[in-house]
């Protein structure tokens, strides 16, 4: 992820028993010591998994995600934070998904994660199946149920929404809500593409994931959030910022959008923001031709990551490619 050019992960992390079902904690701190290892940014997303399905007990592997009980899912939340790095590492709260938690654990989840002031990530519509089971289960779509029992989409990232309607998405966003878009991992899984609509990039509510890691480039993430956006709505540049631009609403959504996403003062150059940083190397033949004009279509349209030269860290640079111009 650092040769990349991330600084910054939420890992949605939900691995937390032996292959038993007992409760195995050496797996959540070995999270902690591989971001530590790489000198990645990491909020683990701890994750809520009581159920199978909507209305279905755990079977089989999925055993070794369960947590027994609301209670003992903060008791984890407080034995991870005596463990984190501070000045690297943080904690958001997650129920995985509507199959994997009923609503109104959801809902007891989101309401004390806001008391303690963490980001909440859920699972949202993923699959045509977890949306018609919630539509039968409760008379309503996964992102549509979120919003009506929750009561508010403050401090939630919904993540994929592939299968959510453009008016879910709409009222998501009214309410405050941020969606997560890993467009590698649908495109490889072939779930489907979600229809974001025009304005999505203007409101500054995306942001990008790497979810199964088959491949991590946040170029081509950056890259097929655009395409996608354009094969559903048959119009060139639907993700626009205000200014009408396109190669800068990805490039924010892949910094700002993530960092916002994860509760982080990151994604800026700014007065009292983290320097997490990525230095480009000016010289790749896949820039070739860059003028200040030109250089973010560049980035976003044409490179790879081999045109990352180094990452900074909290300050803490790391060298990832030799010789360039320099950032």
């Amino acid at each position: 992820m650092r040769a990349a050019g991330i600084t910054s992960v939420g890992e949605f992390h939900y691995l937390h028993h032996s292959p038993g079902g007992e409760p195995d904690f050496a797996l959540d701190e070995l999270v902690l010591k591989a971001a530590a290892r790489a000198g990645v940014r990491l909020v683990l997303l701890q994750a809520y998994y009581t159920s199978g399905g909507v209305g279905r007990p755990l079977a089989g592997a999925q055993l070794r995600f369960r947590v027994p009980s609301l209670a003992a899912y903060w008791e984890s939340i407080e034995r991870l934070a005596e463990a984190l790095q501070p000045r690297t590492q943080s904690l958001g709260a997650v129920a995985h998904s509507i199959r994997a938690a009923p609503p109104d654990e959801i809902a007891a989840l989101y309401a004390e994660s806001r008391r303690r002031g963490l980001p909440f990530h859920i699972h949202v519509a993923e699959q045509p199946q977890e949306v018609d089971e919630c539509r039968a289960a409760y008379r309503l779509p996964p992102l549509a149920l979120l919003l009506d029992r929750l009561g508010s989409a403050q401090a939630v990232t919904a993540v994929h929404c592939t299968h959510s309607e453009p008016e879910e998405i709409e009222s998501f966003f009214a309410g405050g809500g941020r969606i997560c878009v890993c467009p590698l991992t649908e495109a490889n899984l072939g779930d489907g593409l979600p229809t974001l609509g025009a304005g999505a990039a203007e409101r500054g509510r995306l942001c990008l994931g790497t979810d199964s890691n088959s491949r991590i480039s946040p170029a081509e993430e950056m890259r097929w959030l655009e395409y996608g956006q354009r094969l559903r709505a048959r119009e060139r540049g639907v993700l626009r910022d205000a200014a009408g631009r396109v190669a800068p609403a990805l490039l924010r959504a892949a910094t700002l959008g993530g960092a916002g996403a994860l509760g982080l003062d990151a994604g800026a150059i700014a007065p009292g923001a983290w320097a997490d940083l990525v230095a480009v190397d000016l010289n790749a033949p896949a820039l070739a031709g860059w003028d200040a004009a030109t250089l973010v279509e560049g980035l976003v349209f044409g490179a790879g990551d081999d045109v990352v030269a180094s990452t900074c860290v909290g300050g803490d640079w790391m060298e990832h490619r030799d010789g360039g111009q320099g950032p």
